[in-house]
């Protein structure tokens, strides 16, 4: 995973962790599993960890339509927390009070095709 590439930025995800999988379930769940190096590199904090999980969150939900919310794994596993913090074992969904971002516009719903008539035209 490739990190910021200013000298005056950290990156959300602790160098050396790898993305193992990712997978969409029908009804809109992400689950994202990271090596156990997400855990073990974490720095620590509560912001730190916020900023680590949802940069994961809200960068699936925003640019993902067809999910609603994300599940972190480690190592296959589901964990109870990143680093002490932020309850995990259940999943997450956006927070974008957390970045500048606008709420990304649902698609409107497309009309459906008007149906032919089926009466007989005019005398």
């Amino acid at each position: 995973l490739q990190g910021p590439e200013s000298e005056d930025m950290v990156g959300a995800i602790p160098e050396g962790t790898a993305l193992r999988e990712l997978w969409i379930s029908p009804s809109g769940t992400a689950f994202i599993d990271f090596s156990a190096d997400l855990g073990r590199r974490h720095p620590g904090g509560t912001t730190a960890e916020l900023n680590t999980v949802f940069a994961v969150v809200n960068t699936l939900v925003y640019n993902l339509p067809e999910v609603r919310r994300v599940q972190i794994l480690m190592a296959g596993r589901e964990v109870d927390t990143l680093s002490g913090h932020l309850a995990l074992w259940l999943p997450l969904g956006a927070d974008l009070s957390l970045v500048d971002a606008k709420p990304r516009e649902e698609e409107p719903a497309q009309e459906a095709p008007a149906a032919a008539s089926l009466a007989p035209a005019g005398p």
